[in-house]
C-alpha cells in the first residue's frame, strides 16, 4: 500500500496539477504516508478496493486539494456508507482469533464452575442465586437508599 501511495503522491501534478510532494520534506512525505496507512489498516475494505478508490477519488472528488489521511478517510467512509449491506457482512466474518480463544476458555471456565456447583447441591440455579446476590447488593448500597428517598419525597 505504501509504495502505491507514493506513486498516488508524485502523480498528484498530472492528475490535478497539485504540486504536493514538492512542498514536503522526506520526513513529512514519511509522516503523511504513515498516518494514511493507519487508515487504511483499520478499514474494513480490501486493499485492492482501496487502491481503486484512491485512483478514482484523486481525479473524481471536486473538493480534492491534497492527499491526507482525512480526505481518504471520508473517502472510505463514502464507500462504505454507499455499500453498507456488503461492509456490514465483512464485519461480522472479521473475527479476532485471540479474542475467541478467550471466549472460548471463559466458556469453559465458568462451564466447570457451573457444574462444581451442581455437584455439591444439585439444586443449585445461577439465575436464583444472581437474583440473591443482586437483591443483597441493591438493598445495601447507600445511592439506591438515596435514589429510594428522594422518589418518595418526588410523590
Amino acid at each position: 500500500m505504501r509504495q502505491f501511495l507514493k506513486n498516488q503522491l508524485k502523480t498528484l501534478k498530472a492528475k490535478r496539477g497539485l504540486r504536493q510532494v514538492d512542498n514536503y520534506s522526506d520526513e513529512e512525505i514519511s509522516a503523511l504516508l504513515d498516518e494514511i496507512e493507519k487508515v487504511s489498516k483499520a478499514s474494513i475494505i480490501p486493499i485492492d478496493r482501496q487502491q481503486a478508490i484512491i485512483q478514482t477519488q484523486v481525479i473524481a472528488d471536486p473538493e480534492f486539494i491534497g492527499m491526507n489521511a482525512h480526505v481518504i478517510s471520508k473517502w472510505f467512509r463514502r464507500e462504505i456508507d454507499s455499500n453498507r449491506a456488503k461492509y456490514m457482512a465483512l464485519m461480522q466474518d472479521r473475527v479476532d482469533p485471540e479474542i475467541e480463544k478467550r471466549e472460548k476458555e471463559n466458556k469453559e471456565f465458568y462451564k466447570s464452575q457451573l457444574d462444581s456447583k451442581r455437584k455439591s447441591n444439585p439444586k443449585y440455579d445461577p439465575i436464583t442465586e444472581g437474583q440473591k446476590v443482586l437483591k443483597k447488593l441493591v438493598s445495601n448500597d447507600k445511592d439506591v437508599k438515596k435514589i429510594r428517598r428522594w422518589d418518595k419525597a418526588q410523590q
